[in-house]
């Protein structure tokens, strides 16, 4: 059987204490840590997703 996300709970609500096991046990850079509490914040309904790929043919 195929995993699904909703195995996972929500997908639009991520638990934030999840981040806490890497914040005491690893060292892990700065720039990394802030890009996972980035990910963690709530979609921002600005955002539509990630750029989409240059589909124009040259």
């Amino acid at each position: 059987m195929p995993l699904s996300s909703c195995r996972f709970g929500r997908h639009s609500k991520d638990e934030p204490s999840i981040l806490v096991p890497l914040e005491q046990c690893c060292r892990i850079r700065r720039s990394t840590w802030l890009r996972l509490r980035l990910l963690s914040l709530p979609a921002s309904p600005f955002c539509s997703g990630p750029p989409a790929a240059n589909s124009s043919s040259d």
